[in-house]
């Protein structure tokens, strides 16, 4: 059943084929007579050859597009087959003769474009050039409107993004002015996110119309994404201070889940002397959460040496961008050095004072505890 002049797949719940001795591919349709009113199409071949099987019933590859007019029944003639038996089975008979699939055709409604889906577009994806971006597609956008096809289902942009951009991923050209909802199917629009915008959210505002003329009433679609960054971008700590924890944050847009990979980089501390990494150099967020902790073991072997640095760098975001702050950079102060019972901060630049952090033992002489081993977090303001 379908609308005047409108297209229709043949799907497995109007027709079915089955053998248990036959893959779908080789059940085969033999089409005896070609409907009258409308023509069938197959995927990837355009007009029609003379059978298709049940793997194409099966994949939606099978289309009957009605011509036009004031007919209102239409149909096609056909025969199965598995390749060997002659006949095929229908309600309990064998049939040898060709069978009649009947198509209903329903007069054109002329009804506005309803918008059914109109959800915020958040899925962010880091892109080749190392631009991030947002695909706007019909899990985000989509309109309901019977018997209009979905080149010619127009979302008019009234007023564009604010910070961002739009961008057809095929053409590669700016998207200004309109855009089909078959652009949203194929996944084609791409909003740009602007990397010197601050806040985390955008939007634009656009209106449906169809070939009648007819239009629903304008909306806005919202923007919205996620920002990852550490807290911190320098740490100081003892080393027999024994775990470090970084404090990494997420802001913005958090309802969805988001990951990002951690890489550490050896400057003159080494991995497996002066400090052990965590097994797993993925953080996630799940929905909801703005702050992760990611662990590092920092290695006391009692010597005095040199101050030791290493960076801990955030790479890979899934689902979010990174923010300013990407790099961490720990300085492993020598415990037998002196410095970490008078320790003080070596920047002398105030302005950056508040990124600035230390891990220090506790003093044996503190009054609010004398148990050996405690760990105190200093922060400056």
């Amino acid at each position: 059943q379908l609308l005047e002049g409108g297209m229709a797949f043949l799907s497995p719940d109007v027709l079915q084929l089955s053998d248990p001795d036959t893959a779908p591919q080789n059940l085969s349709f033999l089409v005896a007579q070609l409907p009258q009113y409308g023509q069938l199409y197959k995927r990837d071949f355009g007009l029609w050859q003379q059978s298709f099987s049940q793997e194409d019933v099966d994949n939606l590859n099978i289309a009957y597009k009605h011509g036009g007019g004031d007919s209102r029944i239409d149909r096609f003639t056909f025969v199965a087959t598995d390749g060997v038996n002659e006949g095929f089975i229908v309600n309990g008979k064998v049939q040898t003769e060709p069978l009649a699939f009947i198509i209903q055709v329903d007069g054109a409604v002329k009804a506005s474009p309803e918008i059914v889906q109109l959800r915020c577009a958040s899925d962010v994806e880091l892109l080749k050039n190392g631009n991030y971006g947002i695909y706007i597609t019909t899990r985000s956008l989509k309109v309901l409107n019977c018997g209009v096809d979905d080149d010619q289902i127009i979302f008019r942009i009234l007023r564009g993004p604010q910070h961002g951009y739009l961008q057809n991923t095929t053409t590669g050209g700016f998207i200004q002015e309109e855009f089909t909802q078959k652009d949203l199917r194929s996944k084609t629009i791409l909003y740009i996110i602007n990397p010197y915008w601050e806040r985390n959210s955008d939007n634009l505002e656009i209106q449906v119309t169809n070939p009648a003329g007819m239009s629903a009433a304008p909306q806005i679609l919202e923007l919205k994404w996620s920002k990852i960054e550490m807290q911190q971008d320098h740490y100081e700590v003892c080393e027999n201070v024994g775990t470090l924890s970084l404090k990494v944050t997420r802001l913005g847009h958090t309802t969805d889940s988001a990951f990002v990979a951690v890489k550490v980089t050896e400057v003159t501390a080494l991995s497996g002397k002066d400090f052990t990494m965590a097994p797993s150099n993925l953080i996630q967020f799940d929905p909801g959460m703005s702050t992760k902790m990611w662990n590092i073991a920092i290695t006391y072997d009692g010597l005095e040496e040199d101050d030791k640095v290493f960076e801990v760098v955030l790479i890979s975001p899934v689902n979010a961008v990174l923010g300013t702050r990407t790099k961490a950079r720990v300085k492993i102060l020598d415990s037998k050095g002196g410095q970490c019972n008078s320790f003080h901060s070596s920047s002398q630049n105030t302005d950056n004072l508040w990124m600035k952090g230390a891990l220090l033992p506790a003093s044996s002489g503190s009054s609010s505890s004398s148990r050996h081993g405690t760990v105190h977090l200093e922060g400056i303001p």
